[in-house]
């Protein structure tokens, strides 16, 4: 199986959210203030905290624009450059956090809204960006998202974002070495959940499959159709893999029309191969097991059991000159006990009415 569910998902990473609480929660019990006595709120108070600010203080508060700066224990920390309003962010600024992490944009009431950008560096190497809309301090409406690894771009999404996740339609893209995959379609709750999502997957810039269908819960996931170079299947999947019914294609000529199970031929199906012969009947694991019927070019048949894909059990053959039709049982694909033809056909009608009901269906 390809490494795309590897790297289709990921993109999923919860944003930094900041400055959470909301007006009502700003209580006396959680600001501080300059040496002078200007209030800053503080959303996470600790102990041997100090700050200093640049700006103007307004009845005891800082207000308007100016520097603010963080110190622990005396050590430089956290800094913002913007507005502040009585003490609270309000307006245009940016705040870079312990590691280098930073927020960029607008503020209303201590929360992140409207437009911004964050960045997110981890042992001072750039590991994700977002870029977009906020709202309630969350990433909400149409953003950006992107993921690097070792400095280059892993994936990233464009696209709905609501509360902080992947939520409505959206585009992305996910790489690991010289494989890419490109994909759309509807998220809910960050995991892309779409009966017509479109997936394609590059090697080194080539396409070398390309899905459209459903995908749930980090699979494909009931009907869809894949295209991998000459072959294309259209039918059901469930768990990532060809299971339910289905057709595939090998250069426009339908090759199979059956049941599958785990990406396998498995159950009652119709198989066509390149010398003009046909199968119709039951499989097991991509191989001819159980009963079923062989018509050949020539319109030559045998009719009955298989094994691991040859004749085994009883069977019959029909050819058009009956001088040459053999019946009995098979192993290996030799008839080594030969028995009459009516006594056969008995016994595999009796054996599988149901199958052989199916077929005729």
């Amino acid at each position: 199986m390809v490494i795309w569910n590897k790297l289709l998902f990921m993109v999923v990473f919860s944003l930094v959210s900041i400055g959470k609480a909301s007006a009502q929660e700003k209580k006396d019990s959680v600001w501080i203030q300059t040496n002078d006595g200007c209030k800053v709120y503080n959303p996470s108070p600790a102990k041997n905290e100090s700050i200093t600010w640049t700006g103007a203080c307004v009845n005891g508060y800082a207000t308007g624009e100016g520097t603010l700066i963080w110190y622990k224990n005396g050590k430089r920390g956290q800094e913002y450059v913007g507005a502040l309003k009585r003490g609270i962010t309000h307006g245009y600024g940016k705040y870079t956090y312990e590691g280098g992490s930073s927020y960029e944009g607008h503020y209303v009431n201590g929360q992140e809204e409207g437009k911004g950008r964050y960045r997110r560096l981890e042992n001072n190497v750039l590991t994700y960006t977002y870029v977009g809309d906020y709202s309630n301090g969350d990433p909400e409406g149409v953003g950006v998202e992107v993921l690097y690894e070792y400095g280059d771009t892993a994936s990233c999404y464009t696209g709905s974002f609501v509360k902080g996740v992947k939520h409505g339609r959206g585009t992305g893209m996910a790489r690991d070495g010289s494989f890419d995959v490109v994909y759309a379609g509807v998220f809910v709750d960050d995991r892309l959940e779409d009966d017509r999502s479109d997936i394609k997957e590059y090697a080194e810039g080539n396409l070398i499959r390309h899905y459209t269908g459903g995908f749930h819960d980090h699979a494909r996931t009931g009907f869809g159709i894949e295209i991998a170079g000459l072959n294309k299947y259209e039918g059901q999947w469930s768990r990532n893999m060809k299971n339910g019914t289905g057709k595939l294609f090998y250069n426009g000529v339908v090759i199979y029309d059956g049941e599958w199970l785990d990406d396998k031929l498995d159950g009652i199906g119709t198989r066509i191969f390149l010398d003009g012969s046909q199968y119709r009947g039951q499989f097991k694991k991509n191989e001819r097991h159980g009963y079923g019927i062989v018509r050949w070019k020539d319109g030559a048949q045998y009719i009955g059991e298989f094994k691991k894909d040859l004749f085994a059990g009883q069977g019959y053959t029909v050819y058009r000159d009956d001088r040459l039709n053999t019946s009995g049982i098979w192993e290996k694909g030799s008839l080594t006990v030969p028995l009459n033809i009516v006594t056969v056909r008995k016994e595999l009608d009796s054996r599988y009415k149901e199958v052989i009901q199916r077929l005729k269906n």
